[in-house]
């Protein structure tokens, strides 16, 4: 896989945030991040598909930490997303849906759960969300290839976890769990 420094990339902030390399060309690949002073600490790595976001996204902070881990799709936060406090206990757990949450759930820095949302199933399409399906079908028009799957189905808008997905059901199915313990 090839790497590149994010230093390195020319991003088009045209509203995608489109990342090219050379500058004529959309990267596809991998691009690391380092700190300023030393160029020695990583501090994000992220994959890029045509010069969008598309795959895992890790951040660390100085001093080596993970800080966050999202799945990327077409530049936006599709699959799982979780963040960290700096003392190792996680501080929220999400699956988002292009950037729309699905299911979060929050922490103090202690572990006791502060939050717990699930997507309203009900909830009609507002005004953005209808935005957002016109952008990804633009984006899907001009990059030539199909969209990741919705992570929930549009006939009826319940929660649909596609095959690769599993995982992260399991995971919220044993939140769910802890939850109700607690409770």
């Amino acid at each position: 896989m090839h790497a590149i420094n994010y230093d390195d990339v020319y991003l088009d902030y045209d509203g995608w945030d489109t990342a090219y390399y050379p500058e004529d060309t959309r990267y596809t690949g991998t691009v690391v991040e380092f700190d300023e002073m030393t160029q020695k600490i990583l501090l994000s790595i992220s994959e890029w598909k045509d010069g969008l976001q598309d795959g895992i996204e890790r951040c660390w902070d100085n001093q080596g930490r993970l800080e966050s881990e999202t799945q990327m799709a077409f530049n936006f936060a599709h699959g799982e997303s979780r963040t960290w406090y700096p003392n190792g206990q996680i501080k929220d757990w999400a699956i988002l849906e292009y950037d729309y949450v699905l299911v979060s759930i929050d922490w103090d820095e202690n572990g006791n759960i502060v939050t717990h949302i699930v997507f309203d199933e009900n909830h009609p399409k507002d005004e953005r969300e209808k935005h957002k399906a016109e952008v990804l079908q633009l984006r899907r028009l001009e990059y030539q290839r199909p969209l990741p799957p919705p992570l929930r189905n549009a006939p009826d808008g319940k929660l649909f976890i596609p095959v690769n997905y599993d995982e992260l059901l399991d995971k919220y199915k044993y939140l769910q769990k802890m939850i109700e313990h607690d409770s």
